[in-house]
């Protein structure tokens, strides 16, 4: 159903295909527009024709286009609920959408619009009901609005659109107006309602006496101070009253000259009154960026600025109390820790199927966590741990003197005061509830050290492992018998019955692995009051069972990718800008399933298509000519590319991030997990191959290669090094150790005081060859302790850039860069566009009329502006006769003919070299007039204008003077900035 709000909208046309159904043509609001209700074939073969006439039908249309009905096709994977996963006809509706560039509505309400009436295993849920429409609807009807109602009388969904907004009456929350300060009368008001005494706490206090100031305000505002803009209009009437009645008087009255002046006065104040309300209602003058931006959140600013300090206090102390278990909100650990962590239990817990000890996962989902904390036990938490009574006091009355307003249908309702709970928005909550579920953690362990809780362990060193938590996301792991089943449902429950959480255990599922007898699997599900599972599935948004399966694992990822560059956008986006979005979207969604998870190369290949296709865009509904090779725009800025990353390469050098962390911290559980499972706590030696590998420890083992491949011992003291390790001697010095001293530590050859070696006893104990290998090792001169660097940081520390870029080259010189200065194009303070257009000129990647021939099209080759020569590069911007006018009637009176390079690549490569050093006022001319004759060409070739010099110039100058007005604004602005710091500053110290 349409809500074409009838008494604007008048039908003109109504047409049927056999195809579609009906197609209406109306008027609303004095805009042509057209709507089509359609139905998709059951058969996905027939379907194709549907998309065609839809195709064809989006290539005619000029107005506003909007499609709807029972389109009998999915688009992804998650508009489908069903145990079959096969989905069929995605790619050609894909298809059909981005090349017709429409847009699908999202409905508000059921996601599903289908359902086969099933139960069980065989109930099947699909969003096959839609609505698109084509960008120029949306650019006519913004506030389109689509609703997907409950279905009764049918297995689809009504779809109900609403064309239009409909704002509701509701009434405005308080805001402090500036322009009362105008008014004298406002601070005695402010004064006097904050006199008025107030008894209780100070937060309280604080609190009455705000809302007494707010109530006095209100009843002054409506009572005296008045509507301002009504008070402009009918001063504005009354001035305009006295002025025309003193056009009728030879000698005007002197009190009508009076009135008149002060009415004057009076429309003055209040104008100014105005100004400043508008002002104020800004907020930004001129927001640049997101983070100019305010987010929404729900604490006032008092609560939140000391909450924001108590969170500096509770940072300081959260890796020293907070169990390890944890991994939320403690700086120094990562989610991922957690992830891997569960992926090396579930391996353990799945593979164990010969030895007669048989385990179980316990995955709890507590509801509500946040909002069920009891106070009082947050209280008690605080106090057994030794916070200071004061700081007590004023988390709980940050915590308890919350209220409540719900937003029904846009109207704000009455006040309510919860009695437990930690607010959302508020920094600190989440530190207080890893306070609270610390309590569960440090229970978990003392039923572990009584020897009433048995946990995970691998190897006679290895950490024993009992839960893994993330915030409130919790598995426990213990070995599958009685006594640890009952000991597990006690703790639960004395935690729920201290702490206020409640156990969700519908939601709550055990894994046990294969060795468990029926028996017992039958049995524990009614002690702990869950339901088994076969699988852990996801965990923390990741799949972490022992067989994973990498499509799967990425199929949701792919469809959230394609969504977000949809060829709409690239119609609509510059090329510099698709080049924004592309690094957004591909750096943001993908990065945490990469940190874990074998990317397939066919998804790889996949992504880096799509990343280069949106890139180009499309031509003619099909993706456009790639002008520049793959292996260049995937190429390094400073090497001559754009910077896109290869999928492939950014997987790996995330994997080996993981091996970085083994080695570098000791602390975090994985670390410690890793080291005694795969080298035995001897980091050494090289990882050793076990029987049950994770599936995650696979991939990151065969990418941690660039990692121990180019490990190296930094010596300090000494101490930590042995004479065999294999991180810090050359391969010709592991003939010259005897096994009796490879473990020797190298301390006894160092001068701690002198930081050198002693020279002395090495030639004692090795030949000379050898001890001018190891003199040459360097050593700190700070007797600081020894520690493993990675060869190609220069600090020392692995990152993910610096092991993509040596991924990427392949083992070459990582630093080395091309003849053409890339680092200062991509510096220049000037707009993306004009970058990225000078980056094509360089890499001959513009569609001029030589570069389509050499791509296969059938075009004519002469220049079209001049007829004399066929249009390179070189021709278009400097040697065509239109070029050459352009280049010398501007400011600068070049003379292209008389240039020494005679290719406009040289020229560029010139012009920066100069300009590296002086002002680059004039290089930025040169390249704004560059693209203004490019921008004249394609409206010769595409439109038909006629190429005139004098406005092609114009418009080079015009963006060269706005980009410099910028500049200059945003330099007064940083002045401004740094006079009014510098004036609170000097008003604070005195």
């Amino acid at each position: 159903m349409l809500d074409l709000k009838i008494a604007a909208t008048r039908l003109t046309n109504m047409g049927y295909d056999k195809h579609t159904g009906t197609s209406v043509e109306g008027k609303s609001g004095g805009t042509v527009f057209q709507f089509t209700c359609v139905y998709g074939h059951p058969k996905v073969s027939e379907r194709g024709i549907l998309w065609n006439y839809l195709h064809q039908k989006s290539q005619q249309t000029e107005y506003p286009w909007i499609i709807m009905g029972d389109f009998n096709q999915v688009s992804s994977a998650s508009e489908k609920l069903s145990n079959c996963v096969t989905i069929n006809g995605v790619d050609q509706f894909r298809n059909f959408m981005d090349s017709s560039a429409m847009i699908d509505l999202l409905a508000q309400g059921n996601w599903y619009t289908w359902h086969n009436g099933r139960l069980g295993d065989a109930a099947v849920w699909e969003r096959l009901d839609k609505c698109l429409c084509n960008v120029s609807w949306l650019e006519n009807y913004p506030h389109t609005r689509v609703v997907s109602l409950a279905s009764f009388c049918s297995d689809h969904s009504p779809l109900v659109v609403n064309m239009y907004e409909c704002i509701p009456y509701r009434p405005r929350p308080f805001r402090f107006e500036a322009m009362w300060l105008l008014d004298e009368a406002c601070e005695k008001v402010v004064r006097d309602a904050w006199l008025v005494n107030k008894r209780g706490s100070l937060a309280y206090i604080l609190v009455s006496k705000c809302r007494e100031v707010k109530s006095k305000l209100k009843e002054w505002n409506y009572a005296h101070f008045g509507h301002v803009q009504k008070q402009i209009t009918n001063l504005n009437e009354e001035l305009d009253h006295i002025q025309r009645m003193l056009v009728h008087f030879n000698d005007p009255p002197h009190d009508l000259l009076i009135r008149e002046s002060n009415v004057r006065k009076e429309l003055e104040d209040k104008l100014a009154k105005e100004e400043i309300m508008w002002a104020q209602k800004a907020r930004q003058l001129c927001p640049q960026q997101l983070k100019d931006f305010r987010p929404i959140s729900l604490c006032n600013v008092v609560v939140k600025i000391i909450s924001k300090i108590l969170v500096l206090r509770l940072q300081s102390i959260m890796e020293r109390d907070i169990s390890p278990n944890q991994n939320g909100f403690v700086k120094g650990r990562a989610i991922l820790d957690s992830i891997l962590l569960a992926s090396e239990l579930m391996t353990s817990i799945h593979k164990e199927r010969k030895v007669k000890t048989s385990w179980c996962a316990y995955k709890l989902d507590i509801q509500k966590a946040y909002d069920k904390i009891s106070w009082e036990f947050l209280e008690l938490v605080m106090i057994s741990m030794g916070f200071p009574q004061r700081v007590i006091q004023v988390i709980m009355q940050c915590v308890s003197t919350v209220s409540y307003a719900l937003m029904l249908n846009g109207q704000k309702t009455g006040v309510f005061h919860p009695q437990r709970g930690l607010r959302q928005g508020d920094p600190m909550s989440p530190y207080l509830f890893l306070l609270c579920s610390n309590v569960l953690s440090c229970m978990l362990h003392k039923a572990e050290r009584d020897r009433k809780l048995q946990g995970i362990r691998f190897g006679r060193r290895g950490p024993t492992i009992t839960h893994l938590m993330y915030a409130d996301d919790t598995i426990l792991f213990f070995k599958a018998d009685p006594n640890n089943c009952d000991t597990i449902r006690q703790l639960l429950d004395n935690y729920a019955w201290i702490s206020g959480q409640v156990l969700n255990k519908d939601k709550s599922y055990i894994i046990f692995s294969p060795n468990t007898s029926t028996h017992f699997k039958s049995s524990l599900p009614n002690i702990l009051g869950a339901h088994t599972s076969n699988k852990l599935g996801k965990y923390l948004g990741v799949q972490v069972d022992a067989r994973i399966n990498s499509e799967d694992a990425f199929k949701e990822m792919m469809d959230k990718i394609e969504s977000k560059l949809t060829g709409w956008k690239a119609k609509l986006l510059s090329q510099s800008a698709r080049l924004t979005l592309v690094n957004s979207v591909l750096q943001s969604f993908p990065i945490y399933q990469l940190s874990v998870l074998p990317l397939p190369q066919k998804y790889a290949n996949r992504l880096d298509a799509i990343s280069s296709n949106f890139y180009w865009g499309m031509r003619n509904n099909k993706n456009a000519i790639h002008l520049a090779p793959k292996a260049m725009i995937f190429n390094r800025k400073d090497k001559g590319g754009l910077g896109l990353r290869q999928s492939a390469l950014v997987n790996k050098a995330l994997l080996a991030k993981q091996v970085w962390r083994i080695f570098n911290q000791s602390n975090n559980m994985y670390s410690q997990w890793s080291r005694a499972k795969y080298f035995n706590n001897n980091l050494e030696a090289a990882p050793k191959k076990t029987s049950q590998p994770a599936a995650v420890w696979k991939c990151i083992d065969k990418a941690g290669k660039i990692i121990w491949d180019h490990l190296w011992w930094k010596i300090g003291n000494g101490e930590a090094v042995k004479l065999g390790s294999r991180f810090w001697w050359t391969p010709n010095l592991t003939n010259q150790f005897h096994n009796s001293t490879l473990h020797q530590p190298i301390k006894q050859f160092i001068n701690s005081e002198m930081g050198t070696w002693k020279v002395d006893a090495l030639q004692q104990c090795f030949t000379s060859d050898v001890v001018k290998d190891i003199i040459s090792t360097p050593i700190s001169l700070c007797n600081s302790h020894d520690s493993l660097i990675w060869k190609f940081s220069a600090k020392g520390e692995y990152s993910v850039s610096e092991g993509y870029q040596l991924l990427s080259s392949n083992g070459n010189d990582i630093l080395s860069v091309d003849l053409f200065p890339w680092k200062f194009l991509w510096s220049l303070s000037m707009p993306s566009k004009i970058q990225n257009f000078i980056w094509r000129i360089v890499t001959d990647a513009l569609p001029n009329l030589v570069n389509l021939k050499r791509h296969h099209l059938q075009v004519d080759e002469t220049c079209q502006l001049c007829g004399l020569q066929n249009e390179t590069l070189d021709h278009v911007f400097l040697h065509c006769s239109f070029a050459r006018a352009v280049w010398f009637g501007s400011s600068l009176s070049i003379r292209t003919e008389d240039f020494a390079p005679s290719s406009i690549v040289e020229c560029l490569t010139t012009w920066f070299n100069q300009s590296q050093n002086e002002d680059h006022k004039v290089l930025h001319l040169k390249l704004l007039l560059l693209q203004s004759i490019w921008h004249t060409r394609n409206k010769f070739y595409m439109e038909g204008k006629v190429a005139m010099p004098l406005i092609t110039i114009r418009r080079a100058q015009q963006q060269w003077l706005e980009m410099f007005i910028k500049l200059i604004a945003s330099v007064m602005l940083f002045k401004d900035h740094l006079q009014h710091a510098s004036s609170i500053s000097r008003n604070s110290l005195s």
